[in-house]
């Protein structure tokens, strides 16, 4: 399979999984709040000491 339309399909695939889980590619803030969870330490992670 050529790369870039595999790439093609994997893009499509992610934003139809979006679409399944109720996300809109046209609602930014979704994005947003997904991003900025990622950057929180989890509840559950150990604290290193610096």
């Amino acid at each position: 399979m050529d790369p870039v339309e595999y790439q093609a399909e994997c893009v499509g695939a992610f934003v139809a999984s979006w679409r399944a889980r109720g996300f809109s590619p046209h609602r930014r803030l979704d994005v947003l709040h997904r991003q900025d969870a990622m950057t929180r330490p989890s509840l559950n992670e150990p604290q290193v000491a610096e």
